[in-house]
């Protein structure tokens, strides 16, 4: 690890808690607001496939920020009970540079006991890492020989630190040393014991092989060393959630609901999901090249999915591994295909920012690689991608917009799921996105104009109906609770669609976002139990308004957040369709294999559910009713 992303880590941190904002804080550019879909705002920056210095910095710094981030409430209870004092005693600096190193030790030791076993494609839904942490290129081979020396690095890297941080000196150096190297002894004490463990079970597994072995526990990132004692079986509930949410860095009320739901042990694979490195994944944009491309020349007229057509794309993204043998090559992205959306996403697991760097752009029309999808045709097709989560982009394969309707993103910006929708109706009809924040929608017009989509097909307006044509989205879906008042430049009535009655309505209302915890490290952090009422609130309000826009006789609605919590999904839907604004709507049955969607993600009542500690996605929650 470089001692400048250390050093930039500590700082970025000290800025977050002195602001309360995580906004600049990371070397991305965010929202202030919470969004649904992350992934490249994320995946850019977290990426260790770049050969730049300047690029791998970043990454380990990102890394550093993020990891102390999500961590923060495990390492405070390990940090003050090896200072014996509280974490917050301590200068701030200082409590930056034991978080930042506390969790080097512990996520460095943790990835690299996790790559003989995942070979840095490891797939799932949150077992596995408790660092949530996949293979990183930039891990030394040293650490697996050894792991003593290289702790022993960390620790001595941190010290320096400590003494040069604002405000350190000799005590705060002997310090850090003291507190460092017990939790290395534990860390590395508790790796030995879990070695014998995994020995004594394999040999165990040996002697039975025809027996099924459950699927082993989720483990935190910290040893149980560090951690405070675990309550006996008999202590009450609270106190067992409570001794849950601090080994896995969550607030309590989050465990509780979470434990009410899914019980304690379905809690805590979500707490684990939500603390695994973010997977991301890629949708394909695939076109014939050539001036004058045509239907007989696509993907499909080939038999060949537009997400295989990117595969191979991604497969030829390689590069030397040795100088002196140029033969030898390795490819840059390791990716699997989607379980959810698999013939139009493909999930990068390694070298997301070698996958970013060639195919997906954001403000200009890209100059896309061409792939020739088989070895019997010679027709190329130029592929660019968009970054969206395949969680996010199952509730636009649930509204099904079709090629020549009239359709309504009611909350639209930033627009990933805009461009899917455009994308499944082919350009074809009338797609309308609207959103309160003008400077919102000025990353969807980039984005639009970069995939293709134009005017007359796609209307890009202010929700008060002041409308301007083109549009487009930075691979995001943004879920904001503060749309903002700013008001369009164009004032222009003719793309204006106030006065339309649309096929297809989708609201995708802002919400908490606790199911894209795992790709917002201090999400979790400032969210309070008691937003929830305010949030449900302007859910009601919404859904009535967007309502009265679905014409009648098969119009549909379809409602979707990116929550985990039945107050803001379920109950909504049922809330709305027991209220007046309701009374012509009903539920509309779902059939999953028709949409694209595994049986499995779809209720009984026919809600679109994606769990992180299910299906390995973010989460999401989506309802079709249809107006009579």
């Amino acid at each position: 690890m470089n001692a400048a992303a250390r050093a930039e880590a500590v700082s970025r941190l000290v800025l977050v808690e002195k602001s309360g904002v995580f906004v600049g804080a990371l070397p991305w550019k965010e929202d202030e607001e919470d969004d649904d879909d992350d992934d490249e705002r994320i995946a850019s920056s977290s990426s260790s496939a770049s050969t730049s210095p300047t690029s791998a910095a970043m990454a380990a710094t990102t890394d550093l920020v993020a990891g102390a981030t999500r961590w923060r409430r495990a390492l405070d209870a390990a940090l003050s009970s090896l200072c014996g004092r509280s974490v917050e005693e301590l200068d701030a600096p200082l409590r930056q540079v034991l978080r930042v190193a506390l969790y080097e030790l512990a996520s460095t030791r943790r990835r690299e006991k996790e790559r003989p076993r995942s070979g840095g494609s490891g797939g799932g839904s949150g077992g596995g890492s408790g660092a949530g942490a996949s293979s990183s290129s930039s891990s030394s081979p040293r650490l697996q020989r050894d792991p003593t020396s290289a702790a022993a690095g960390i620790v001595a890297a941190a010290v320096d630190l400590a003494r040069s941080v604002p405000g350190g000196h000799v005590g705060s150096a002997k310090l850090a040393n003291a507190v460092l190297r017990k939790a290395a002894k534990a860390i590395l004490e508790e790796e030995s014991e879990e070695d014998k463990v995994g020995k004594e079970d394999k040999e165990d597994e040996d002697e039975d092989e025809e027996g099924e072995r459950p699927s082993p526990p989720p483990v935190p990132l910290l040893p149980r060393s560090l951690l405070p004692p675990v309550p006996p079986p008999d202590a009450p509930e609270r106190a067992r959630l409570r001794s849950l949410a601090v080994s896995w860095s969550h607030p309590d009320w989050m465990v509780r609901r979470w434990a009410r739901r899914f019980g304690v042990e379905g809690a805590e694979r979500l707490l684990a999901a939500n603390n695994r490195r973010p997977r991301h994944a890629l949708r394909a944009v695939v076109a014939p090249a050539g001036p004058s491309p045509s239907s007989s020349s696509s993907p499909a007229s080939l038999g060949l999915p537009p997400a295989m057509v990117l595969a191979r794309a991604l497969d030829a993204l390689v590069t030397d591994t040795d100088p002196a043998k140029p033969g030898k090559s390795k490819k840059l992205v390791e990716w699997r295909r989607s379980a959810v959306l698999l013939d139009e996403f493909v999930v990068v697991e390694r070298g997301m920012g070698a996958a970013l760097a060639a195919f997906v752009v954001k403000k200009k029309k890209p100059e896309p690689a061409a792939v020739t999808p088989t070895p019997s045709s010679a027709t190329p097709f130029n592929i660019s991608a968009a970054v969206q989560d395949e969680a996010s982009a199952s509730v636009v394969a649930l509204a099904n917009p079709r090629p020549g309707e009239k359709v309504l993103d009611v909350c639209a910006a930033p627009g990933g799921k805009t461009l899917f929708a455009a994308a499944r109706m082919k350009c074809q009809g009338l797609l309308v996105a609207r959103d309160s924040s003008a400077a919102r929608l000025r990353p969807l017009r980039d984005a639009a104009e970069a995939q293709g989509v134009r005017a007359p097909f796609l209307v890009v307006e202010q929700a008060d109906g002041r409308g301007e044509e083109g549009g487009g989205n930075d691979g995001n879906d943004g879920n904001d609770g503060n749309k903002g008042n700013r008001k369009s430049s164009s004032s222009s009535s003719s793309s204006s669609s106030s006065s339309l009655l649309f096929d297809l309505v989708l609201v995708d209302a802002p919400c908490s976002g606790t199911g894209v915890l795992g790709k917002r490290a201090d999400a979790r952090w400032r969210k309070k139990e008691a937003d929830l009422a305010s949030l449900t609130a302007l859910q009601d309000a919404l859904l009535a308004s967007a309502s009265e826009c679905v014409r009648p006789n098969g119009g549909r609605l379809v409602y979707s957040t990116c929550s985990l919590e039945p107050e803001e999904n379920a109950e909504r839907v049922f809330a709305f369709l027991s209220s007046e604004a309701g009374r012509e709507f009903e539920l509309e049955e779902v059939d999953a294999k028709a949409v694209g969607l595994p049986a499995e993600m779809i209720s009984e009542e026919g809600f679109l559910e994606a769990l992180p500690h299910v299906h390995g996605t973010d989460g999401a929650f989506g309802a079709r009713m249809v107006r009579r």
